[in-house]
């Protein structure tokens, strides 16, 4: 029987007098299959009564995204009314059933194996509360609404290699990150820094770092007044040392117009959004195979990459949008980007990035969004003023070189660029496919070696002093 908020309350309050033992499980049942019925029936199995609290069309929606439910709220609740081991179904608004949950008391509240931990331990703890068991149950077979989906639209992969849908992930919070927001660096309070740029050298030798740091200031201010793209190409230990609010506030005061991360800069990113914290100790980790494994990281960046395929937007825009609203979303250089309206980009080698051996992984759909992205850099370098690459020794410096040559290929005019290089020590691929080989008779290169951690506050005092 298919029941109203009130109806459900009044039939609780019979079924509570009679004592039966009711039994409560929540979520979308859009397409219903063979996992679900074990599912049910497992959940019935746990006493009298099974009441099921089932989502609404538009809580769904933003629950999975724009193009679910494929069925609607009302066929839904029929078909599972019409199932011999359900006794009442009720549709809820909220994405959470917490409320009524709290409402009804039941014995057992069960879930299936596909929810995330976060929403597992709410409703954990809520029927601790009041003495209710509380039971998880996996879904046989690997059924999923998702893959049946998949299979319609002719999606599903051949499966070749190993079967990554058996991989076992693990939740974020059980991790110990060795990264946290606490020890981010913070911003000035003063603009004394005069006197330290006034007293560098600027004797012209090859070799004369301060005068090159001059000089790339003066490079990135007339950028900026000329309306030249200055792009920071950001790889991860840019993050990984704290220097996210610094990159943010300049984005802020306009001294970037364009943010390319790699990968794992765009993992590292999205985790401090959502968690405040990132990175973990690899020792240890590999031979146990949990290295890499945090669910949480794995579901949100590649069903962003999902999104941003289906609806044909940038990787790295869909996971700043994404990131909007999220915990600590003013620390992620991917949100603040995505709030300014600044070009955020992240490109992607599949089989680099730990969320790729996960089983949300879809490489068409990464691959998809990661080559948006390569295009939309393209466009933001055919306007080159400053490019700077910033502990990228590999990716980053390689689709710069591409996305140079792809404007030039087209007929833009790129002269008088200036490009740098930021990191702990000279890389062969930085050093000849982002200062010397792109600024050939077109531009000046630079090389800044040394700790990225006093080299990038040093730069963001200079730029706003």
């Amino acid at each position: 029987m298919i029941l109203n908020k009130k109806e459900l309350l009044n039939k609780i309050s019979l079924l509570k007098k009679e004592e039966k033992k009711i039994v409560t499980t929540s979520g979308c049942f859009d397409l219903l299959h063979p996992g679900h019925l074990d599912f049910l029936k497992k959940a019935k199995n746990e006493g009298d009564i099974l009441i099921i609290l089932l989502n609404n069309d538009d809580s769904i929606k933003k629950l999975k995204g724009p193009e679910r439910p494929i069925m609607n709220e009302q066929d839904r609740a029929e078909l599972l009314d019409n199932l011999n081991c359900v006794d009442y179904v009720h549709i809820f608004s909220d994405e959470k059933p917490l409320e009524l949950i709290a409402m009804i008391m039941p014995d057992v509240h069960v879930k299936g194996g596909s929810w995330e931990c976060k929403n597992i331990e709410e409703e954990e703890k809520l029927l601790n509360s009041f003495n209710s068991k509380f039971k998880t149950f996996g879904m046989k077979d690997n059924h999923s609404t998702t893959n049946i989906i998949k299979k319609i639209k002719g999606e599903i992969e051949t499966k070749i290699g190993l079967d990554l849908t058996k991989i076992k992930t693990n939740s974020i919070r059980e991790r110990k990150s060795l990264v946290s927001i606490k020890d981010f660096a913070k911003l000035p309070k003063g603009s004394s820094f005069s006197s330290f740029l006034e007293c560098l050298s600027s004797v012209g030798q090859r070799t004369n770092a301060g005068s090159d740091f001059l000089n790339i200031i003066e490079a990135i201010k007339k950028a900026k007044a000329n309306n030249k793209a200055i792009i920071w190409a950001l790889g991860p230990h840019v993050v990984k040392y704290g220097l996210s609010p610094l990159i943010i506030d300049l984005m802020k005061r306009g001294y970037i117009s364009a943010i390319a991360f790699n990968g794992a800069g765009a993992i590292h990113d999205c985790e401090i959004g959502l968690f405040g914290e990132t990175s973990e100790e690899m020792t240890g980790r590999i031979h146990s195979g949990d290295f890499g494994m945090a669910k949480e990281t794995g579901d949100f960046l590649n069903n962003a990459a999902k999104f941003a395929a289906r609806e044909g937007k940038g990787y790295g825009a869909t996971i700043g949008e994404l990131l909007q609203g999220s915990d600590f979303q003013e620390y992620s250089i991917l949100s603040q980007a995505y709030r300014l309206k600044i070009p955020i980009t992240v490109h992607v080698a599949i089989g680099t990035d730990i969320i790729h051996m996960h089983p949300s992984m879809d490489g068409a759909a990464t691959g998809k969004a990661t080559y948006t992205d390569f295009k939309i850099l393209a466009d933001n370098i055919k306007d080159i003023g400053v490019h700077l690459n910033i502990c990228s020794t590999v990716i980053l410096p390689e689709v710069f070189l591409k996305c140079l040559t792809i404007a030039k290929n087209l007929g833009y005019k790129l002269e008088d660029f200036t490009t740098c290089t930021i990191d702990h020590e000279s890389k062969y691929r930085p050093l000849m496919n982002v200062v010397r080989r792109p600024t050939k008779d077109f531009g000046t290169g630079y090389e800044l070696l040394g700790r990225v951690e006093i080299i990038l506050p040093l730069l963001h005092i200079a730029l706003i002093n």
